[in-house]
């Protein structure tokens, strides 16, 4: 069984005990402080499981800011999986199989630590009392626990505090193996995923810089290409604000300033009965304004079908009049063309671009079959990364269902698992 399998029977196993009515508990269950767990549960205190310790003091003699030979054992600032890693130690103070919790900024993040290493200040270290799956201990910490600070001034979080709290746990540390080792499957399959969706989006990054530059041509094709200014190319126009017709039932969705991600996709939400300036299949819309750091000015989004989108105000609409207009949107998108634009960007508060910097912008371009075909390559990858996306978006909901019916016992695993 995969690990994607394993972690989805792990759920589905059981779920028809799940409670059918929440006000009355189910046979083999109790009601506690804690909610309803199985009877053979038990509710116990963070401090009564576990020491808890606070960080020390960073001793830079020992210090290093990347691992060597000589200093091997990392050092945590916080309990964040990747911003954590402070550098690395000489000596390490704690042993394995511990849990570190934030103690100031993002208060009461656990994250589980498997190896020896050191802690600074800003955080907790929970170190077993007697045999305990520790995996286990971090996810309830994150996904059951409230803390409730006591501390004025700045928000901390001290060891008598989150001491006090308590965490249901199962009665042997088999139990709790194994609904470690079930999340640790879903984890496993996230991070899966998120390298798989980072490798393509490295690759269309590749495939942009290679094909959108005439750098490097797709078989078959070898015609020169054309310099042209996107005045040139396209019709542009511009429109109103559509505040005023916002229309929670409406039949178009309003494009506006935002409406473009930073990565050229269409984001939409607000709807409007009001028909005027509808867009039309293959127009770009570009935002000519940014309230941020200028991110989304210059990016272009593609209009994928026609009478579904009026356009708004602070945006762009930009018609190819020959071209294929998918093609056109990767182009001015990529590096070399955004990047001119940006450089033509105005205005401090708010800042724009102005329409003028956008008709002078020159494009350079292959005959429309290389075109169609460029594009064709880039979509599919685009495709790809989107429906790993999906998946990776399942994928982490299934696990929050995983933890709150794990964590309180409402699925119990398998015996065989679970042995």
């Amino acid at each position: 069984m995969g690990v994607r399998d394993s972690a989805t029977a792990v759920y589905q196993v059981g779920s028809e005990s799940a409670y059918a009515h929440e006000d009355k508990v189910p046979r083999g269950y109790k009601r506690t402080e804690v909610g309803v767990i199985p009877e053979d549960w038990g509710v116990h205190s963070l401090g009564s499981i576990c020491g808890i310790t606070a960080g020390g003091d960073l001793v830079k003699a020992g210090f290093s800011s990347a691992v060597d030979p000589s200093c091997p054992y990392p050092i945590y600032s916080n309990a964040l999986a990747n911003d954590g890693l402070y550098g690395y130690s000489r000596s390490w103070q704690y042993g394995p199989c511990c849990v570190t919790v934030t103690a100031r900024g993002d208060i009461g993040h656990a994250s589980y630590r498997a190896s020896r290493f050191c802690a600074i200040g800003r955080l907790l270290v929970l170190a077993p009392k007697y045999p305990l799956d520790m995996r286990v201990i971090s996810e309830a910490i994150n996904n059951v626990v409230n803390f409730a600070l006591e501390s004025t001034g700045v928000p901390q979080l001290t060891a008598p505090q989150i001491a006090k709290n308590v965490i249901p746990l199962p009665p042997t540390k088999a139990e709790q193996e194994a609904i470690a080792e079930a999340l640790g499957d879903a984890d496993a399959l996230i991070e899966s995923l998120q390298q798989l969706i980072a490798k393509k989006r490295a690759i269309k990054q590749g495939a942009m810089q290679a094909l959108l530059t005439g750098r490097q041509h797709l078989p078959g094709f070898w015609e020169g290409w054309q310099r042209k200014k996107i005045d040139d190319v396209f019709q542009m126009r511009i429109a109103g604000s559509k505040a005023q017709f916002i229309n929670n039932g409406g039949a178009y969705y309003i494009v506006d300033m935002g409406s473009v991600s930073r990565d050229g996709h269409l984001i939409v939400s607000k709807v409007t009965d009001h028909d005027r300036d509808r867009l039309m299949e293959g127009e770009l819309v570009m935002p000519k304004d940014d309230i941020g750091g200028g991110n989304i000015i210059g990016k272009v989004a593609y209009i994928d079908a026609s009478n579904r989108y009026v356009l708004g105000d602070h945006v762009y609409a930009l018609r190819a009049m020959s071209g294929d207009p998918r093609f056109f949107a990767y182009l001015i998108n990529g590096y070399e063309t955004n990047h001119a634009l940006r450089s033509k960007v105005g205005g401090s508060a708010q800042l724009g671009l102005s329409q003028q910097a956008v008709r002078e912008q020159e494009i350079y371009f292959p005959p429309l079959a290389e075109q169609t075909a460029i594009a064709t390559v880039l979509f599919d990858i685009d495709a790809e990364i989107e429906a790993l996306e999906a998946r990776l978006a399942k994928t982490r909901a299934l696990k929050a269902g995983m933890m709150q019916a794990l964590l309180t016992g409402r699925i119990r695993l398998p015996l065989d698992r679970a042995a």
